[in-house]
């Protein structure tokens, strides 16, 4: 089982924030919380996340509430998602930049309040913690779709900067959503970033080490990282950094070795399991330690491993209803 830490936490029902019959002007309906989500953080300093539903078409949308000196990552995630329309892009509905709600009998309180397209099947780190690894043809599906979903950022000079398993949603037909965009970044073309932010177990090198980069190149190297744990149901290193013994044969061209270390420890819960030559050459490719070397996002849409089967819409939810 893939054992990534998940860093948010299940809210208190006992504290919840009262919305019921709230009216969201825009959105021109009435909504009343159902749920707390499982992926939010329960700090009433912090963002916080509910499933709630348009009391008038039942129609279900995420809500996600910040305190208002704490509401900059909302802010950037409504500035970027106000402009970015892609079928593997979460969709917003509606940003309200400030908003009083009440949250308990004799007080209120002044949030910022974005409202988000809800995916019902939850993410894919539950699902990898569910069925540990995943066919060759479903992990190459979702890939497709995490790079073609930073291919559309890309163009538009926008780099993600968190990538995991954690801000990839499942909508209702399986498909692939890529959400939480409070670290992403706005950049020109060949500009590069000074902040090292996002999850640090899937930095690329150049980010444990705090130096200039390019945020896009960070983006690709952490979805290589996730291609590698859909396929193995492991992570590749630790770290990616020459400190890391397993990332270091990497670094000194000791490829074979690192691969065949990985597939045999997956061999002793599947004696029949190979990792494909073709997605070694790939992910090598894309882990290399210097960025100037990696794979771009054209050259990774043109690998010949991206150009086996995927499943198309209807097929990916119908294999799912037998996968799990």
């Amino acid at each position: 089982m893939f054992n990534a830490p998940r860093e948010n936490l299940t809210i208190d029902p006992q504290h919840d924030f009262k919305v019921e019959n709230h009216q969201v002007p825009r959105l021109r309906s009435q909504l009343r919380v159902i749920v707390p989500t499982l992926n939010c953080k329960y700090d009433i300093h912090s963002s916080r996340a509910y499933i709630a539903e348009d009391t008038e078409t039942e129609a279900l949308v995420v809500l996600k509430f910040s305190k208002m000196s704490m509401s900059v990552a909302l802010k950037k995630e409504s500035s970027v998602l106000s402009f970015i329309s892609h079928e593997n892009v979460i969709k917003m509905q509606d940003y309200l930049e400030s908003i009083e709600i009440e949250i308990s009998n004799k007080k209120t309180m002044r949030v910022a309040m974005i409202a988000l397209e809800f995916a019902a099947n939850g993410d894919l780190l539950s699902l990898l913690q569910k069925k540990a690894r995943f066919p060759e043809k479903l992990a190459r599906t979702y890939f497709s779709q995490i790079i073609d979903a930073l291919s559309h950022l890309h163009k538009n000079n926008i780099a993600h900067r968190d990538i995991k398993p954690e801000n990839l949603l499942l909508d209702s037909d399986f498909c692939l959503k890529l959400s939480d965009f409070g670290f992403a970044e706005k950049l020109t073309p060949g500009q590069k970033s000074l902040k090292t932010v996002g999850t640090p177990v899937y930095f690329a090198p150049e980010l444990h080490d705090k130096l200039p980069h390019c945020a896009r190149s960070t983006d690709l190297f952490a979805a290589g990282m996730i291609l590698f744990i859909m396929l193995t149901g492991n992570m590749p290193f630790e770290i990616a950094h020459l400190s890391d013994k397993t990332y270091r044969l990497l670094v000194r061209q000791k490829t074979e070795k690192f691969w065949n270390f990985h597939e045999s420890v997956v061999k002793c819960q599947s004696s029949d399991f190979r990792i494909d030559g073709l997605v070694r050459d790939l992910l090598t490719k894309m882990w290399e330690i210097d960025p100037e070397k990696r794979l771009t996002i054209k050259e990774i849409q043109a690998h010949e491993w991206l150009q086996g089967e995927i499943f198309e819409k209807e097929q990916l939810e119908a294999f799912m209803a037998k996968f799990l």
